[in-house]
């Protein structure tokens, strides 16, 4: 029998910070931590707002009842430390966090069709602002391939710069060269990150933005920039290009530029890819997941139909 110097019952955010408060007073105290609930994955509430509209009575409860409690799916209220948390590499470095990643096993022998979900980057990377798409995807049958964040950051100052060196928009000298070093330190860091993943096996190079810029100006200028402009193009093509052939295109309600930009590149993407399915999905205020996943199961109905073929 395994004997603790500390038992806690109920890991929610008081048990959680109490086992920490502990561990920060003595590493040699043995600290067990007891809780109810079913880890974090196989919780979910049944309330939909649909079918069902209110509790049920679960006999675990999958909101409070878990690591965390209800704190674990809170918008940071409970975060009131930064000791535990954050990335891997910055407790363990970046070569060691490679090495125990390569040590998780896989599968690519039946690797699945993928989809690019691009678009306003707020629905692109909130579940709760796009209905958890990513989820529904993968449930049909799909691989998940997300824009990339740090590309969003770059084109504020990516297209002021070449809005100067293509249109002669006027910039003075010290903010010519602010716009030089901050590409470079883009640019710098990206190769850094690649040096890094490059030794992962599933690990695959992703274009900067200043090669997928070009690839983009026959659709759209890289000096355009509203709403997302040039990224909505640029990663699509990027993609279709390693053999991607799904596309989701989120646009918000009220978001002129998005809906121009989304819409208006579909024939030309056409064009040049004409195999590819391309989907944008408009989320007004009032939209429900219905008709989210009407719209989906067109593009699923069509990506499987032509996987069999």
């Amino acid at each position: 029998m395994t004997k603790y110097d500390v038992i806690i019952v109920g890991a929610g955010p008081g048990g959680v910070f109490a086992a920490h408060e502990f561990a920060k007073k003595s590493h040699s105290l043995k600290i067990a931590c007891f809780e109810q609930g079913n880890e974090l994955s196989k919780r979910h509430c049944p309330i939909d707002g649909e079918k069902v509209k209110s509790c049920i009575h679960c006999k675990t409860c999958s909101i409070m009842s878990g690591f965390g409690g209800a704190g674990a799916f809170s918008d940071g209220k409970y975060n009131i430390t930064n000791e535990f948390g954050g990335n891997l590499y910055e407790y363990i470095g970046h070569q060691k966090a490679i090495r125990l990643m390569k040590k998780v096993p896989y599968d690519r022998s039946n690797p699945r069709p993928t989809v690019l979900i691009v678009g306003e980057y707020l629905l692109n990377f909130h579940p709760g602002a796009n209905h958890d798409i990513e989820a529904y995807l993968e449930k049909n049958g799909f691989e998940i391939i997300e824009a990339k964040m740090a590309d969003v950051i770059q084109k504020t100052y990516f297209v002021r710069r070449e809005q100067a060196k293509d249109y002669g928009v006027k910039k003075s000298i010290v903010e010519r060269g602010y716009l030089d070093l901050v590409e470079q330190i883009f640019n710098t860091s990206h190769d850094f990150v690649a040096s890094v993943a490059k030794q992962h096996p599933l690990f695959e190079p992703a274009a900067k933005l200043t090669d997928v810029a070009k690839a983009s100006d026959p659709i759209i200028p890289r000096a355009y920039d509203s709403g997302e402009g040039i990224l909505i193009p640029a990663e699509i093509i990027e993609r279709a290009r390693e053999g991607c052939r799904a596309f989701v295109i989120l646009q918000p309600f009220g978001c002129i530029p998005n809906h121009v930009v989304g819409r208006g590149i579909s024939r030309r993407l056409k064009e040049m890819f004409p195999d590819i399915q391309l989907l944008p999905l408009d989320y007004d205020p009032d939209v429900s997941f219905v008709n989210v996943e009407n719209r989906l199961q067109m593009l699923v109905m069509n990506i499987r139909s032509a996987v069999a073929e």
